[in-house]
């Protein structure tokens, strides 16, 4: 929408420019502001913001505006008996190169899209390594890379809730900590635990100290139930930031990836606008007016 504003705004700014003047000055310049809008495109991020973004394509769009002046000026000086074979010429002239030139831009552009896919991959396989998740997690993910589809991504929510086989907490979490401390106290509750089924054998015979001492017995196995209980929520809780973890990993490796692709496009663009910029003053022949 800017774009087409801005070339609204400047075909009357050009034919005024191109009647006081010539309409080389005009082809340049505006060839010019559009070599300027694909360098700017080239500083292309993922998160630039709209203001920045809408000031780069209202730089094509003026620039673009300007030369579209190119298909007055280039039958100004036929003769009117010869004017429909000039206009005829000059649009299958502009429908061959405006063919020609999407046909090689988006041809570039889908390889490097393709070629930035298969980095993705390749670095989200290689996160998924040295990520710290249990097999079957690691399985799923595997599974999404390869093809995206919402059964993988459940299957993965399903996997990370699984509590066989779940990985101690990497060294670099935060939990590391609490889960060591967590399994000191497991091996501590273990230690009174056999302790106190020994009181319980040795207390037999006498009956008050041997109700006292099942009690505590059940007691340390409900503690050791819930110790374990704990032990899994916390490496479950570590898994679940190893997660969050590689998905922002590969997710910036998708926006950089990607933003690469198209900063690799915008740069053919702006070589071949620049080396176009001299030509652009040869395409309109001053005439002296007699």
């Amino acid at each position: 929408m800017i774009s087409s504003i801005m070339v609204i705004i400047a075909l009357p700014m050009g034919s005024q420019l191109g009647q006081k003047l010539n309409y080389r000055w005009v082809n340049v310049i505006g060839t010019i502001l559009m070599a300027m809008g694909g360098l700017v495109l080239t500083q292309i991020t993922y998160a630039m913001s709209n203001f920045t973004m809408i000031i780069d394509m209202a730089i094509i769009g003026l620039g673009f505006g300007l030369t579209s002046l190119s298909l007055v000026s280039a039958v100004q000086y036929i003769p009117i008996e010869k004017a429909g074979i000039a206009s005829g010429m000059i649009n299958a002239a502009r429908q061959l190169g405006t063919c020609l030139g999407i046909a090689l831009l988006v041809g570039i552009l889908n390889n490097n899209v393709d070629n930035a896919k298969s980095a993705i991959k390749a670095e989200a396989y290689q996160h998924i390594r040295v990520t710290q998740v249990s097999s079957s997690v690691r399985h799923a993910l595997d599974k999404n890379v390869e093809n995206h589809t919402r059964q993988n991504s459940a299957a993965i929510r399903a996997a990370a809730k699984d509590r066989y086989r779940i990985p101690v907490p990497a060294d670099s979490s935060n939990l590391k900590q609490v889960y060591e401390g967590e399994q000191k106290l497991v091996l501590g509750n273990v230690k009174i635990a056999n302790s106190v089924n020994q009181l319980y054998a040795g207390t037999k015979r006498i009956r008050l100290v041997n109700k006292s001492a099942r009690q505590l017995m059940i007691g340390t196995r409900d503690l050791a139930a819930k110790q374990k209980l704990m032990g899994e929520a916390v490496a479950l809780e570590a898994q679940k930031h190893e997660l969050q973890t590689l998905q922002n990993q590969i997710n910036r490796s998708k926006h950089t990836e990607l933003t690469l692709a198209f900063t690799k496009t915008f740069w053919i663009a702006f070589l071949f606008l620049t080396l176009m910029c001299p030509v652009a003053f040869w395409t309109d022949k001053w005439h002296k007016s007699e």
